[in-house]
């Protein structure tokens, strides 16, 4: 059990215990104070320096509303520019979730916001092998060409990294449509295959140069003609170093000239150019190569190898030389040649007029003769043959006891005898038309052609027109007479129709005969080549007749085609007060 203290000992830790307190309330009190100076000493410079603060807070308040303003406005102006592009354009996160996607790009696939990238473009299921996401995330710009098959299209696509403000890295993507480009280039390529190809296939020397006279390009013929490597390391030296062996520029520099004049230059090669070919002779066109302001950025020289046209030059002129020599001899000959045969010809036309006039004067005896023998049948025979009928008929007029056997007979002979006489005055008739005379050749054919259809059986169509203006010559009466009457009688033995027609027509100064039938037809050139091996007369005959007149005959005809003869014939204008000329006077 603890020992209770006495009262001396309470006393005295009370006095200790108020001499404590004392001390603590003097502690205290100068603890007060020494707060209140402190309280009065940091209360004047924490208000100073708190005044200060809050002054730069709003200074860089207002310029952080300034920037995210600014910002604001440049986002603003960049989305505006992202959705103006015609270039496919998204933002895409570092798990390929779609952030942004501009206008071209929500046209062709529809708002995929939100959506993962690989699904919504490609319909994959994973990330497309072909992604630079990785160099992207490294805060790398990758710029590279894809063939896109969904797009159906090669694009040239950016991707650049973007910082978002909790430190991730998004990746801008711009995707531009270059398959017009690729084909442009494809073509582009090709074409300049085509023309590398057709520059090196053609002959000639090519070589094209620059201001500087140095080698830009070379052709395979001129490499083959001068010798030089077929790896092109000529490029780049000078032209005159390389063709020529030069170390300056050539005195007859073509290619210097063409940049003077800025016009092509065309001159052959010298003796300097032959050496360097191994003697070759060549043809050198310079044509200066200008942009499209036209300033001269170089020049193209084509060399054509004119060795062998110009030994064959040299050949023609030796042999045009040798052959003005044979010309001037021959010549000679000729001249001797060519006397003999004007005087031969001379003398054929002299025979063919000879000829002509033998003809003339043939046919005029033929019709001095067929009139003679007109005139003794029709004056003579006829007469003869009238007075016998009349004379047969009034026999048994004074012996009315005549036996009627007897009589019957005289009438028969009688009968017989008019037959001959008709037959007398006929012919007489067609040796000598004496209806010209009197009718008229239009009105003596247009009776002919009435008679012989009668005597023939052959229908003749004969109509003439404009002959009654022209004035004829007893000779061109008669001769239209006879190529009718040889027309009609052809047709009557060969044609085997049953019409024909005539046309008469006078047209200006030309008189136009045309005989056409339906007949059988026949090969002119075989029948013409016939006539005249069996001596038959008809064709030819009209052919001469014609020719006397100075007129044209032509005989078409095919078999089973009918015939059809064209005669033209110029017209004799008669003189007034001229009298005719008869083939028989």
């Amino acid at each position: 059990m603890q020992k209770r203290p006495t009262y001396e000992e309470l006393e005295q830790k009370i006095k200790v215990l108020e001499e404590e307190a004392l001390k603590g309330t003097k502690a205290e009190e100068a603890l007060k104070r020494a707060g209140e100076e402190l309280e009065r000493r940091v209360q004047g410079d924490r208000t100073a320096r708190l005044v200060r603060s809050t002054e730069q807070l709003k200074r860089e308040i207002q310029a952080r509303k300034q920037a995210e303003e600014s910002l604001k406005q440049s986002e603003k102006r960049l989305w505006s520019i992202l959705n103006t592009m015609t270039d496919f354009c998204c933002i895409v996160s570092k798990d390929y979730r779609i952030q942004f996607m501009n206008n071209a790009l929500r046209e062709r696939f529809g708002n995929q916001t939100g959506n993962i990238c690989y699904k919504a473009f490609f319909d994959r299921e994973s990330p497309c092998p072909w992604n630079k996401s990785g160099s992207v995330q490294e805060g790398k710009t990758v710029k590279w060409e894809h063939f896109l098959p969904k797009l159906r299209g090669t694009f040239e696509i950016v991707d650049s990294p973007i910082i978002n403000n909790d430190g991730t890295i998004s990746k801008l993507g711009i995707w531009r449509d270059i398959s017009e480009r690729k084909r442009m280039e494809k073509e582009l390529r090709s074409a300049h295959q085509k023309m590398r190809a057709t520059f090196d296939a053609i002959r000639d020397n090519i070589n094209v140069v620059d201001l500087d006279f140095n080698l830009t390009d070379v052709n395979d013929a001129l490499i083959k003609a001068f010798g030089l490597p077929v790896d092109q390391s000529v490029l780049g030296r000078k032209c005159f170093d390389v063709l020529k062996g030069r170390k300056d520029i050539c005195p007859d520099c073509a290619v210097a000239d063409a940049y003077r004049t800025k016009a092509p230059v065309c001159r052959t090669s010298t003796s300097e150019d032959e050496v360097s070919t191994g003697g070759r002779s060549f043809e050198i066109s310079t044509y200066p190569i200008m942009d499209d302001d036209g300033n001269i950025t170089g020049a193209v020289e084509f060399g054509r190898d004119i060795t062998e046209r110009k030994d064959a030059e040299e050949a023609l002129r030796k042999a045009r030389n040798e052959l003005e020599r044979r010309v001037k001899e021959r010549t000679a000959e000729v001249s001797t040649i060519n006397k003999e045969l004007k005087l031969e010809i001379e003398e054929r036309k002299q025979a063919k007029e000879h000829i002509h006039h033998l003809t003339q004067q043939l046919m005029k005896a033929q019709e001095n003769e067929r009139r003679s023998l007109s005139r003794k049948l029709h004056d003579l025979v006829g007469q003869d043959l009238s007075a016998l009928k009349i004379g047969l008929d009034t026999l048994f007029d004074d012996q009315p006891q005549a036996p009627a056997e007897a009589k019957q007979r005289m009438s028969k002979l009688s009968k017989a005898l008019e037959g001959a006489i008709i037959a007398v005055r006929d012919l007489a008739y067609d040796l000598r038309p004496y209806g010209l005379d009197q009718l008229g050749l239009v009105q003596t054919v247009r009776r002919y052609c009435e008679e012989f259809s009668l005597k023939s059986g052959v229908e003749v169509d004969f109509f003439s027109v404009g002959m009654d203006g022209l004035e004829m010559d007893f000779d061109t009466k008669i001769i239209l007479y006879r190529l009718i009457q040889e027309g009609l009688n052809n047709v009557k033995k060969h044609a085997d129709t049953s019409h024909v027609t005539v046309r008469l027509i006078g047209v200006s100064t030309k008189i136009i005969l045309r005989i056409r039938d339906g007949g059988k037809g026949f090969d002119v050139e075989e029948r013409v080549a016939g006539a005249m091996k069996e001596k038959r007369m008809g064709l030819l005959s009209m052919e001469e007749m014609v020719n006397l007149l100075g007129g044209k005959i032509t005989i078409e005809s095919r078999p089973m085609q009918g015939t059809r003869i064209f005669i033209g014939i110029p017209s004799k204008e008669k003189k007034s007060g001229t009298k005719e000329n008869h083939i028989d006077r």
